[in-house]
């Protein structure tokens, strides 16, 4: 009798973490693609003006779409990022947006946004984190749209 609890207890001891996993991915999955959450989530746009016209756009876009309140930084190299948040109880300094301009020429310039995870490294990262990030670079993508009369080309998960 105590062979068949010695059996059961290990069979149980492996079932419930791989249920655990099997239940963790299954709800990500729900949440987008199985493994997006782990991507990042990039949106890429065409912008009409010069780079530093885009540079100032970023910062009045983070303002007015996201309520992001950082001080424009007077050189900045055509990538980098500005740490924001994410809506919802991640906290402030939850995202860490990273801009890449690209001068299409003098009057022109692609702007690419993406959004990684925050993840630390500390347990699985939370389910709700990925469709905040889509809703946070996608928000400040439409802003992009419909305020500075940019054209979006794409936006989609996995590298800037």
């Amino acid at each position: 009798m105590e062979r068949v609890f010695s059996i059961a207890f290990a069979v149980a001891m492996i079932a419930v973490p791989v249920g655990l996993w099997v239940w963790s991915l299954r709800r990500h999955a729900r949440q987008g693609g199985m493994f997006d959450w782990a991507k990042a989530r990039v949106a890429r746009l065409e912008v009409p003006g010069s780079t530093q016209d885009t540079r100032e756009l970023v910062y009045r876009g983070l303002y007015e779409a996201l309520g992001t309140r950082t001080p424009p930084r007077k050189k900045h190299r055509e990538d980098f990022k500005i740490r924001s948040h994410l809506d919802g109880d991640f906290g402030l300094g939850s995202a860490l947006f990273r801009f890449e301009l690209q001068a299409l020429n003098a009057e022109r310039t692609q702007l690419t946004i993406s959004l990684p995870t925050m993840h630390t490294g500390q347990g699985p990262p939370h389910p709700d984190e990925a469709p905040a990030r889509v809703e946070q670079v996608d928000r400040l993508a439409r802003w992009f749209v419909d305020t500075a009369g940019c054209r979006l080309l794409e936006t989609r998960w996995g590298k800037g």
